[in-house]
């Protein structure tokens, strides 16, 4: 089962900040979130099993945990 965990601002469409299910197949990350229904430009950085990933190259299989963070502003 892979687990996504949405941090601060960010949610799925369904407003869940946690969701985890089956992948049948390694999916790239980014047909997964636009499935969930969060924006791209929405995401500042992902984290998948602890290590940072680049949204674009990152492949998902069952054993991973996501974790997506938005954009971070302030001082």
């Amino acid at each position: 089962m892979a687990t996504f965990k949405f941090n601060l601002s960010l949610t799925a469409s369904d407003k869940k900040d946690q969701l985890t299910f089956e992948l049948y197949k390694p999916c790239l990350l980014t047909e997964i979130l636009k499935e969930l229904g969060v924006k791209k430009n929405e995401i500042g950085m992902v984290i998948v099993n602890g290590k940072w990933v680049p949204i674009e190259e990152t492949l998902i299989t069952n054993s991973d945990v996501i974790e997506v963070f938005p954009y971070l502003e302030g001082g």
